[in-house]
């Protein structure tokens, strides 16, 4: 992955909120989703979408529109690769629907597991709440998750150009 915002997509009136999302009827028709932007020739879409069907329970009903199950789709290859997806998980209830807007959620809901290990995210120099919405945090954040190792981290960090130094400084933080 090269980056992931955390954001609202499928819905009609523009600018859609947390508050709104959940509070306001005419803002009902917004999922609360993840935009996932990617180096095929590093990951194929395949990939990308078995990590989203072990990222969560798509197989659970009864969910308000801005909980479902939706993937959202860029054009016809990534809508064949879905269907196929979906089709071999009968008892997912994953929607499929063209991707048109998205807009990024609050800052407070980016990188979670990050926000709550402060230290990663202050030894990267990171001060303004939209960093969240960079490279290097995507990485730190799939760190913090236990979903990278080390060695992993160090090299995508240094891809998007982080520091011998600074990934150095991270590393000798204490584990969590």
């Amino acid at each position: 992955m090269i980056r992931t915002r955390a954001g609202y997509a499928g819905g009609s009136k523009p600018n859609p909120t947390y508050r709104k999302v959940c509070n306001d009827e005419s803002f009902g028709d917004w999922v609360e989703a993840v935009q996932v932007e990617f180096d095929s020739a590093r990951i194929s879409y395949a990939d990308v979408l078995d990590a989203f069907f072990r990222a969560h329970d798509s197989e659970r009903t009864g969910k308000s529109r801005q909980y479902e199950s939706v993937l959202f789709l860029h054009d016809a290859e990534q809508q064949d690769a879905a269907y196929a997806a979906v089709s071999q998980r009968p008892s997912a209830h994953t929607k499929l629907e063209v991707a048109e807007a998205f807009y990024d959620a609050e800052p407070y809901h980016q990188k979670w597991l990050l926000q709550r290990k402060r230290d990663l995210f202050l030894t990267l120099g990171m001060t303004d709440p939209a960093e969240l919405l960079e490279a290097p945090a995507t990485v730190l954040n799939a760190y913090a998750a236990g979903k990278l190792r080390a060695d992993a981290t160090a090299e995508r960090l240094a891809v998007h150009g982080v520091t011998d130094e600074v990934i150095e400084a991270l590393f000798s933080l204490p584990r969590y």
